[in-house]
């Protein structure tokens, strides 16, 4: 069964990142992130980890060679353009999310 939810990234990394998303799933769940952040467009698929105070931790479980590219050049324009503080209190992005159950 698949359903649909929305998800805001607050941090991320290569491995994966916590977002808060906008209906509880099980920790194990799997997921297919469909990432936007301007122009750019990332999808990844990840396992939901769990529930923090922040919101729940994702891994980044299985991603393309191209899509691990592009984000890793997000990530470093990122850190070039703005301070760590900034960073962290700005949202990554937004995503789409595609449970897999």
């Amino acid at each position: 069964m698949k359903e649909n939810c929305r998800m805001e990234i607050r941090t991320v990394s290569l491995a994966g990142g916590v977002a808060t998303i906008d209906r509880h799933l099980p920790p194990g769940t799997s997921v297919q992130l469909k990432l936007q952040l301007g122009m750019r467009h990332l999808q990844a698929t990840a396992l939901l980890r769990d529930y923090r105070s922040q919101g729940m931790a994702f891994e980044i479980v299985d991603m393309t060679l191209e899509e691990r590219g592009k984000l890793r050049r997000l990530l470093a324009d990122n850190l070039s353009s703005s301070s760590a503080v900034e960073e962290l209190a700005a949202p990554a992005a937004a995503s789409e999310v595609v449970a897999v159950k």
